[in-house]
């Protein structure tokens, strides 16, 4: 799974969906309302993604 801020100044959102596209079976995910450190900008909603994610629900 690829998490991007929607709002990153540093790396726009198109090179998470570069990245995406790159590599084989990625998942890409919009973070609205968060910028290059999602995990600070909103980190209840990059938890619950990174939750369901990992337990494959």
């Amino acid at each position: 799974m690829i998490l991007w801020g929607e709002d990153d100044v540093f790396q726009p959102i198109a090179y998470g969906e570069r990245l995406a596209w790159d590599i084989p079976g990625a998942q890409f995910v919009r973070l609205g309302g968060a910028r290059h450190f999602a995990m600070v900008d909103r980190p209840r909603a990059v938890a619950d993604r990174l939750s369901t994610f990992v337990t494959g629900g």
